[in-house]
């Protein structure tokens, strides 16, 4: 056999340690698919719900819910249980055109109209037009892209028909929409003007793409949102003619489109006698003819908005109906649009309801006792068509928790009609926190919290253990004589589960499956850890001020809270910026969680003003308690650990430090105090300061207490908090124009071995320090000397740093190749490190113009250990004073590997002891989640057939490939739009476990040695336990006998 086989053989067995099997698949992982928080700026961008099949009663049919999302996702969700059916990533609207089946998201053609880099940007933000529009006709489809440009594209094969520009692309028209009816294809846009905008009109044939007419109409107006084309008759996809509806001054104007944009239909604006209106919306109606007017507030006012539709004979618009007003103080009212399967329209109006009004105390920022109240919202629709087109007006109230959801900002329904003067709603709305909700009637069907897209800080809890009564001590410290035998005759009761339990765990109990000790864990509101401790908490706070807790073994949300819902200041923003156990359950039956956060709220003033604070959660029922820190954005979060736990506190301390440079602790009682100043003595940390262009590394010490504690009332106002000075020890500052592009601190993991015994029985010493921090720096620079040549252009070069945050030494450097981007424009370090113990893991892309050697491009994986000098040698480098000239002497020893795909996030196993050895867990380019084992990233891998001493430690020879092993992606077969990674450690040491999130959730197991303290599924219990009873019976039957013997040959002896 060849050396190189018998390399590969032995990655293969390495690979097979983890591989994952089809049986396990939902067993020892859960996935969650979501698609984000849906863009509601935009009618074109909002949910709607589309109907699929026919529009005759008692046939079938079939409708999915339409959205896009800020995560650039376009997906289809199934409007009966809310799991999704079409999920699609796309890039700059406008720039490609994609056409899909909407019920299972297959792609039917892709045509790119335009560079995404050249293409209009606008619509991001709310107001700002998309110069993007689609139209179908019968078979074909019309685009409008980049605001000039139609073409007509076959709808069976994506090939373009025709295309029109506008003969002047730098001229003032941009168009915003389409509109097909019989005759013509409308083209509406704005001119710009000096000081406002115009209304333009180009019409097309629709066969040829031949200009017909063009026009302007005289109109002044402010933004292109005011002006909504309405079609009227015709099927459902042409209409037999159009017209024009804007807003101006707050007069409600509209016209008539013909072909041929006749002077005299476009000149008589038809203006309608109600009003002043402020604002004008279609609601998804604009294809019937319907708009909505909203009415400038006045006090006493009995109206707040109007109905309209644009008749037939093309007379006007007519008002057909109209909602009462809503008061100024109302947190939320919206209206939304929809139609049946006969295609009877309906408009619907969702507010705060006052008819239910519940009372809530609670404590936020400062603001005690505050009662809310909004936990209900009304809905109301109306139907036009109804009482012989005179119209009618229902609706109904339902529960919704306003302190919890946020406000309804966006809404669509779909109303039946089963009988006579009855309506039935299917309403689905969206809410400022991220959910999407579905009520059908006055219950609720399903929620998506879509807000888990956006995570800004992560931790997980290990849960209490059901089997201890831990709680007791806490809950039930006087319980009598009494009290306590009857709990005890109560919990009696359980003993025959747990000894069913038990055997059942002893004869077929897996690993995959544990079987819970006392009681089914799995019953709602049962948190409690299980036997291997695989079920834990993880918190979660989002961008939208929602925190959840989910649970690890099922994925099932168990809590969730919104902050800042008892303040009174509607527009308050709370951003998360750091989360950290605060005490675990070792140190009190509750795990807590603190949450440092950026609060931005109104001031007295008038103005905005911001605050940090932190939010102490408890971790198994998301109740909170906040306080402020200071005033101010925050700089940096530390954690600290105390040398014991503080009462009721925990043994974690937090640290923020604030734009002034000034660091506030959290908890701040008199004995957290005294141990954080013993800690102060020795402590030291990096900061990067001054400008982004050309930071510096600074290192600070911490003075003394320099504001006595106030009094123990944790609700006291921010400049009673203690503070303390920081003063500079150290700088460590880069070449001018160097900028730092990544900051990454150590993963902190407890050490098993303090050095790794090699073959020959001597010992390299590894270097531990906690201070460690992996720093990436971008830079441009020019080969030669010839700084006029335009071949010499600046060309990005990344380097890569490992510092010693606590002396500002740099113990490792290297030069990392910039990646080329796929636009070929200019590299950027995309290099994604992790830090662990003295082993650091870096990947990079190495394009073949920056390539050495082989000078072959492609994605590099680079493996570094750091040992404290030679074998035998031990200088405990980590604890060498800043004067001494050996504190950056170390050795480092590294390797690099062509690796096979890109990376999206990257991090190391984590265990509970630290004793087994720790896998690189990535997300890798085909959106998988994938392991490698550190064996195959050993950076001591002999380039020779290994010798006896080096198998004896287990190195393998070296390869400079890393395999793409699909065993060892313990993802399966699932595609995840995920970007970053959490590992936390179980009860076993052998096992970890692995959160992916970003756009999805996805959790699973990995054992990197193996799962060597469970036995194996395979294990032959019912054997070993019929061995024991046979050798228990054998010893049963043979003791009297040896009995008798030895007391024969005693008589006889």
């Amino acid at each position: 056999m060849r050396i190189g086989n018998l390399g590969g053989l032995l990655a293969s067995l390495i690979a097979s340690v983890n591989a994952i099997y089809s049986s396990q698949a939902g067993q020892i992982d859960w996935h969650q698919q979501y698609v984000g928080i849906p863009s509601v700026h935009s009618n074109a961008l909002a949910p709607r719900l589309h109907r699929i099949g026919s529009v005759q009663p008692g046939t079938p049919a079939q409708s999915v819910l339409l959205t896009a999302t800020k995560k650039n996702v376009l997906a289809a969700i199934n409007p009966s249980e809310g799991n999704i059916g079409l999920v699609t990533l796309s890039g700059h609207g406008g720039a490609t055109a994609r056409i899909y089946e909407a019920i299972n998201g297959n792609l039917i053609w892709e045509a790119h109209l335009h560079d995404p880099l050249t293409g209009h940007l606008a619509g991001s933000a709310p107001g700002e037009p998309t110069g993007a529009a689609i139209e179908f006709d019968a078979i074909d489809v019309f685009i409008l892209s980049n605001g000039h440009t139609v073409r007509r594209i076959s709808g069976a094969t994506g090939e373009t028909m025709w295309g029109w520009t506008s003969p002047d692309l730098t001229s003032s028209i941009f168009f915003t929409s389409l509109i097909r009816t019989e005759n013509a294809l409308y083209a509406i846009g704005v001119s710009k003007g000096f000081a406002s905008l115009s209304i333009h009109v180009t019409s097309l044939d629709p066969k040829t793409g031949e200009v017909l007419h063009a026009a302007g109409i005289p109109s002044s107006i402010n933004s292109a949102e005011l002006i909504h084309g309405l079609k009227l008759g015709g099927s459902s996809t042409i209409s037999q003619t159009a017209g024009i509806a804007w807003l101006e001054k707050g007069s409600l104007k509209h016209v008539l489109l013909t072909p041929n944009l006749e002077a005299k239909y476009l000149t008589k604006h038809i203006s309608n006698k109600y009003g002043p209106y402020s604002n004008l919306r279609d609601l998804s109606l604009a294809e019937k003819g319907y708009v909505i007017a909203f009415l400038e507030q006045k006090e006493n006012a009995k109206e707040s908005t109007h109905i309209y539709r644009m008749d037939m004979d093309g007379l006007g618009l007519t008002k057909v109906g109209d909602f009462e007003d809503t008061s100024s103080s109302n947190p939320f009212t919206v209206y939304a649009g929809g139609t049946d399967r006969q295609g009877r329209v309906y408009i619907s109006k969702l507010s705060h309801s006052a008819t239910l009004r519940v009372g809530v105390l609670a404590k936020w920022y400062g603001f005690t006792d505050i009662k809310i109240f909004g936990q209900a919202a009304s809905y109301e629709v109306f139907a036009p068509d109804a009482v012989n087109g005179r119209g009618m007006t229902t609706g109904f109230t339902f529960e919704y928790d306003y302190g919890l959801h946020g406000r309804i900002n966006f809404a669509t329904v779909d109303v039946a009609n089963p009988s006579e003067y009855v309506y039935v709603s299917r309403v689905f709305l969206t809410t400022t926190t991220g959910g999407i909700h579905q009520w059908k009637q006055e219950q609720l069907s399903w929620v998506r919290e879509e807000s888990l897209t956006e995570i800004n800080a992560i931790a997980t809890a290990d849960l209490p253990e059901i089997a201890v009564d831990s709680h007791l001590l806490y809950k039930t410290k006087h319980e009598t004589f009494v009290q306590r035998l009857y709990r005890q005759l109560r919990d009696a009761k359980a003993l025959p589960s747990y000894l069913f339990h038990f055997v059942q765990r002893f004869l077929t109990g897996t690993y995959s499956k544990p079987v819970a000790s006392l009681a089914n864990l799995d019953e709602p509101g049962a948190l409690w850890r299980d036997v291997y401790g695989f079920k834990k908490v993880i918190v979660a706070a989002t961008s939208t001020g929602k925190v959840f807790g989910i649970e690890t073994s099922k994925g099932k949300i168990v809590w969730n809270i919104k902050l800042g819902a008892g303040s009174p200041d509607a527009s308050l923003k709370v951003k998360p910026i750091r989360m950290v156990v605060l005490k675990t359950v070792s140190e009190g039956f509750h795990p807590e969680i603190g949450l440092v956060v950026e609060v931005d709220q109104a001031d007295k003033t008038g103005g905005r003003s911001l605050t940090t604070g932190m939010v102490r959660l408890d971790a198994t029922t998301g109740s909170s308690h906040s306080t402020i820190l200071f005033m101010g954005e925050t700089r940096e979060v530390f954690e600290f650990e105390l040398p014991t736990p503080s009462i009721g506190n925990g043994r974690k301390m937090v640290a923020v430090v604030d734009q002034d440079y000034k660091l506030h602790i959290y908890p701040y009682h008199a004995d957290a105090i005294a141990a954080f100043n013993n800690i102060t003595e020795h402590s030291n940390f990096g900061l990067v300061t001054d400008s982004p262009t050309s930071p510096r590394l600074q290192g600070y010490g911490l003075t003394t207490l320099q504001e006595p504690l106030a009094s123990d009332d944790t609700e006291s106002h921010a400049n009673s908090a203690p503070l303390w000075e920081l003063h500079p020890t150290w700088s460590l500052s880069f070449s001018p124009g160097e900028r730092i592009v990544s900051f990454v601190r150590q993963t902190p993991d407890r050490a098993a071995s303090h050095g790794r015994v090699l073959g020959d029985r001597t010992t390299l010493y590894k270097y531990l320090n906690p201070h460690l921090v992996a720093i990436i720096t971008q830079s441009q620079v020019r080969d030669g000397d010839d700084y006029t040549s335009s071949r010499n252009a600046p060309s990005v070069r990344c380097a890569l740093y490992i510092i010693d945050s606590s002396k500002g030494t740099i113990l490792y450097s290297t030069v990392v190749p910039a990646g080329k981007r796929s636009s070929g424009q200019e590299g950027t370090c995309d290099v994604k490190v992790t830090l662990v113990e003295n082993w650091l893991v870096y990947h990079y892309y190495e394009d073949a113009s920056a390539a050495v050697g082989a000078g072959t491009k492609g994605w590099r994986m680079a493996s570094v250990e750091l040992y404290e000098g030679s074998p035998n040698v031990r200088v405990k480098s980590g604890e060498l004073g800043m004067d001494s000239a050996k504190r950056g002497d170390i050795n480092a020893i590294e390797q690099v590997y062509v690796f096979p795909s890109s990376v999206e996030a990257m991090i190391s196993t984590t265990t509970k002891y630290g004793i087994s050895s720790k896998d690189i867990v990535v997300i890798n380019g085909k959106g998988q989640v994938q392991t490698f084992s550190r064996r195959l990233l050993d950076p001591r891998r002999p380039k020779t057939k290994p010798t006896a001493s080096e198998q004896e430690e287990g190195l393998i020879q070296f390869d400079i490939l890393l395999p793409d092993d699909p065993r060892r992606v313990v993802s399966h077969n699932y595609k995840l739009y995920v970007s970053k990674l959490l590992t936390t450690s179980t009860q076993l040491e052998s096992t970890s476990l692995v959160l992916a999130y970003g756009i999805d959730l996805f959790l699973t197991r990995v054992a990197p040695s193996g799962t060597f303290d469970v036995l194996s599924d395979s294990f032959n219990k019912i054997q070993l336990v019929l061995t024991v009873l046979g050798l228990g019976a054998a010893i049963l039957i043979t003791k009297p006998l040896v009995k008798q013997k030895v007391l024969n040959t005693r008589w006889y002896s």
